[in-house]
């Protein structure tokens, strides 16, 4: 009896072994089929576990990843201010994260941390195609501005509702004897004619009631800063 005792608890627990090893097995490949990069660390910040994809995101062989420290990965980043504001945040069982270009990679990261039992858990991503959009962004913007600044006919933006200006060019600032800080503060009206400044909003919010700007050009009368009255071709768009 008390041999068929012994024999039933092992093969219980060679069962148990082998449904925790599936387990592992299937989680594991779950975590190897994720986009992003994960990690478990010990408290001493050495890998645990590493995904396939977050060794790639470092170009390293995933058996090569058993046991690195994990700050040894970024060798040329500011891995010493991270480090100190990290341990300080998982200390307090609170998650850290942070974005920034590595050189060594040539590549963005995004990395989140965040406290796993007696481990660390951390999410890699690779957040370089977000940041090129927003670099094409930033270069399509500086060309438009380009071309709004140095555009030799006066060119402003104002708000259809408030009729505050936005912007103006250089050439608005030359024509018109208003600093640039002086046009921001007015409405598009006070360079109109006092008999003029109802019809001009009317106008506008008929535009903006078709929820279109009109191309049509059409010809206003200005007053500037030193009170010369003009007549000006003004196109909306």
């Amino acid at each position: 009896a008390m041999w068929s005792g012994l024999a039933r608890r092992s093969r219980q627990r060679d069962e148990a072994l082998a449904a925790s090893d599936a387990a592992r097995a299937e989680l594991q490949a779950v975590l190897n089929e994720m986009d992003d990069g994960f990690l478990v660390l010990d408290r001493d910040w050495s890998v645990k576990f590493c995904n396939r994809r977050a060794a790639e995101l470092v170009l390293r062989n995933l058996a090569d990843m058993h046991r690195r420290d994990f700050w040894s990965l970024f060798p040329d980043d500011r891995k010493h201010e991270a480090r100190a504001a990290c341990e300080r945040e998982i200390a307090h069982g609170r998650p850290y994260a942070f974005e920034e270009y590595h050189a060594h990679y040539k590549r963005w990261f995004e990395i989140r941390f965040f406290s796993a039992g007696d481990g660390i858990g951390v999410f890699l991503r690779d957040s370089t195609p977000q940041w090129e959009v927003i670099g094409e962004l930033r270069e399509r913007e500086r060309r438009y501005r380009e071309l709004f600044e140095a555009n030799p006919n006066v060119m402003w933006i104002f708000d259809t509702q408030t009729l505050e200006f936005l912007a103006v060019n250089v050439a608005a600032v030359r024509r018109y004897g208003y600093t640039e800080a002086e046009f921001l503060a007015m409405r598009a009206t006070d360079i109109r004619p006092a008999d003029d400044r109802e019809q001009f909003a009317r106008t506008v919010q008929h535009v903006g009631a078709d929820s279109s700007l009109k191309d049509e050009p059409s010809i206003w009368r200005h007053v500037t800063k030193s009170g010369e009255l003009m007549l000006v071709d003004v196109a909306h768009h």
